[in-house]
């Protein structure tokens, strides 16, 4: 965080929030910090991909969709509808643990009870309620991680992976910055 000292408590707590997600990658970090310091700067570097989202003013870029690119890009962030395969997404979860989440049994068990769930295996179907299946917070919590999201205002889900150990601060972080996050109640 080489510019910090020119930023609000809030680009502050952005920045880490990031480094607490991102595991102090410096190349979220200074995209964040390019972001925050220079909004055209950072239009003029990422136009390509923020006119994909249908971004076409640098003022339209929000700090949510610049966190979740740079997570996305440095793999630390799995970014999926809420339609996508729950099963395939859980995949993408254990990717974020570095495979540590699929060494529990309960993980196989999630994933075959979302495959034999047909029609209904979508992700947005299990984070919400365990009525058809069960809900992964508690297997992924048992393995010492919690599952979060960034909430960046549509149907999809950005899931991002903390260690327990780290979960309060990064939490009290996102809320400094005023990053919702989904899914903090759960265990």
């Amino acid at each position: 965080m080489r510019n910090s000292q020119n930023l609000s408590e809030a680009e502050v707590s952005l920045l880490k929030f990031a480094e607490r997600v991102s595991e102090s990658d410096s190349s979220v970090l200074s995209v964040l910090e390019m972001f925050l310091i220079d909004k055209n700067r950072y239009f003029k570097k990422f136009e390509d991909d923020l006119y994909q989202r249908g971004i076409e003013d640098p003022a339209d870029i929000s700090k949510e969709i610049v966190l979740i690119d740079a997570l996305e890009y440095s793999g630390k962030l799995a970014y999926v509808d809420h339609a996508t395969e729950a099963d395939w997404v859980m995949e993408e979860i254990d990717r974020l643990s570095n495979g540590n989440i699929s060494k529990n049994s309960c993980f196989k068990t999630l994933v075959e009870a979302y495959k034999r769930a047909g029609k209904y295996n979508a992700i947005g179907n299990f984070v919400a309620d365990a009525t058809i299946a069960p809900m992964p917070f508690d297997c992924i919590s048992s393995q010492g991680y919690k599952l979060l999201a960034i909430d960046e205002g549509s149907d999809s889900y950005a899931f991002i992976l903390l260690k327990n150990t780290i979960v309060a601060e990064t939490i009290k972080y996102a809320n400094d910055a005023n990053i919702k996050l989904f899914f903090s109640n759960k265990t």
